[in-house]
């Protein structure tokens, strides 16, 4: 008990005030920790959104003026050359290669990394009715000759980040056939 000629706390009154404190950071300490969550995962979800429209935009712009493509698989590593008619006067003006690596993610034009975290990416071809040509059995110059004869084609692509994932697909109609 405290009198009134002590100076200082009793050791109940300090231990109170350790307590109260305890439970006062703890619950601010929470807080933080939830908001840097929710914001690495906004982040995550923003970069993946980024990391898709720079795939679709480059590849969309390619396949739209593709006069050919060629197209090749080997171990975990997709590599469509496209065949450009730039100026649509029917003669081929170069060739850009377009590289996805599996196992890192990325996606390669003209030797230069343009997306990181993409966990898939599928150019399919299409009959004449629009509907998904099933290519599962093909060989590498079928699927060339499918996708340089197709009018339209399908583009799927697919992102992680984390535990966020993403994807997207969109049609692409090829201006050169």
């Amino acid at each position: 008990m405290k009198t009134m000629n002590s100076k200082g706390y009793s050791l109940i009154e300090l231990l109170a005030v350790l307590g109260i404190l305890a439970i006062v950071i703890t619950s601010i300490m929470s807080f933080f920790i939830m908001n840097t969550k929710a914001s690495k995962t906004a982040q995550e979800q923003l970069e993946l959104q980024h990391q898709l429209q720079t795939a679709v935009v480059a590849v969309s712009e390619r396949l739209q003026n593709a006069h050919g493509i060629d197209y090749t698989y080997f171990d975990g590593v997709a590599t469509y050359n496209i065949k450009l008619d730039n100026d649509l006067d029917g003669v081929i003006d170069q060739t850009q290669s377009l590289v996805f690596v599996e196992a890192s993610g990325e996606i390669i034009l003209n030797g230069t990394v343009i997306c990181e975290y993409i966990s898939g990416l599928m150019i399919k071809p299409t009959n004449a009715a629009g509907a998904e040509v099933d290519t599962s059995t093909s060989t590498n110059a079928q699927i060339s000759a499918l996708l340089s004869s197709s009018k339209l084609l399908l583009l799927n692509i697919n992102a992680q980040v984390g535990s966020s994932t993403k994807s997207t697909s969109t049609s692409v109609y090829k201006r050169n056939n």
